[in-house]
């Protein structure tokens, strides 16, 4: 009965202890994929000790993207931050401070502004204070095989190629062009379904003779066009 009681106590002990657990945990910020916009971006660029004249000069200034883009960089031994910046950072920054800046009410002192309240929304705050009820829906999108043809052997340009509607096998080769080597009355698709491959002849010689007409079939996703 003690051993019983023993048990129950401790299974009791490690679920209050792992609901505690969980609820200590950091919440996930289900945002974290939208890129950071430009208030956040600046007010790193702000943060700690930099120079005042630098902060004045961009919360005052009024350029555009291109003319702020130049400005950002020239500013970069002085705000490291900067450094840091990839292109699209940067070019997104640039578009903020060409929309917001001039500031309507700068800071009196600031080495002593809140910049993460003191600077305009940018589109990502805008996005998730409008978003707060949404349902986050991710889409991946992969680019596959299927809408695409493959030409190998004796041509000019082997690889993928976009596969367009209706496409034939004349037409593909049409891009590819032979090598001096070519056999053009054995070339062959490959071309897979239902988990089985088919070998379907292609007599070149004779389909631009207008013969044999049979063979100049539309292509499908994932065919390959072979040229011995």
């Amino acid at each position: 009965m003690r051993a019983n009681r023993s048990r129950l106590a401790w299974l009791a002990f490690a679920a209050i202890a792992g609901l505690a657990a969980w609820a200590a945990a950091p919440e996930k910020d289900v945002f974290e994929f939208v890129p950071e916009g430009g208030r956040t971006l600046l007010a790193k660029a702000f943060a700690g000790r930099v120079p005042a004249e630098d902060v004045r000069a961009i919360i005052g200034g009024k350029h555009t993207s291109v003319e702020w883009v130049a400005d950002l960089r020239a500013r970069e031994k002085s705000l490291p931050a900067l450094k840091r910046l990839d292109d699209k950072e940067r070019r997104t920054l640039a578009d903020y401070l060409a929309a917001n800046m001039p500031l309507a009410k700068p800071p009196a002192d600031p080495a002593k502004a809140n910049w993460d309240k003191a600077l305009p929304l940018d589109g990502r705050d805008m996005a998730l204070n409008y978003c707060q009820g949404c349902h986050i829906i991710t889409v991946v999108v992969t680019q596959m095989n299927s809408q695409k043809v493959f030409l190998l052997g004796e041509v000019l340009h082997t690889g993928a190629v976009p596969l367009i509607p209706n496409m034939t096998v004349l037409q593909v080769l049409a891009t590819a062009g032979f090598s001096q080597f070519a056999n053009t009355k054995g070339i062959y698709i490959l071309r897979t379904e239902n988990g089985k491959q088919e070998k379907l002849p292609f007599n070149y010689k004779a389909v631009v003779k207008g013969e044999h007409m049979e063979q100049n079939i539309l292509l499908k996703p994932g065919d390959t066009v072979v040229v011995p």
